[in-house]
């Protein structure tokens, strides 16, 4: 196949924006917010990497670390997005995001589409002025 330069690059972008149309199909209605509250949830869930119980009502549980914060709202994947940081995001009940949230493992994978407070380190994105939480522990509400 004696392809020139020219078409060599148009091959190469056809088969780049055809991946960039079907991940970006893929991923439309995985945003949304939906119609009715998740279904019921154990009161308290420690994801946690240090295996720690938490307690299960809201004045019981432990101080968190000094670089922490503490967050609630629903989970949802990010999909494309301009951050290019993270694979999900927190939101308010009424759409509003919150955060950007990324995790070491699959915690936030299992915890789509649920409402839950994520506990974590926080720091701002490189781009869109946006904050993105390292999520190291997840309290189902």
């Amino acid at each position: 196949m004696n392809l020139s330069i020219p078409r060599k690059y148009l091959f190469v972008f056809s088969v780049l924006a055809v991946a960039g149309f079907y991940l970006a199909f893929r991923s439309l209605g995985r945003g949304a917010l939906p119609s009715e509250a998740p279904a019921s949830l154990p009161e308290t869930v420690n994801t946690s990497e240090e295996g720690t119980a938490a307690g299960g009502e809201e004045g019981s549980q432990e101080p968190l670390p000094p670089d922490w914060e503490s967050h609630t709202g629903i989970i949802y994947p990010l999909g494309v997005s301009i951050y290019m940081q993270g694979t999900h995001k927190l939101v308010t009940s009424e759409g509003e995001l919150l955060l950007l949230l990324e995790a070491s493992d699959e915690k936030l994978l299992v915890s789509e589409s649920m409402s839950a407070e994520v506990q974590g380190s926080v720091r701002r994105t490189t781009e869109g002025d946006q904050k993105i939480m390292r999520v190291e522990k997840i309290i189902f509400r």
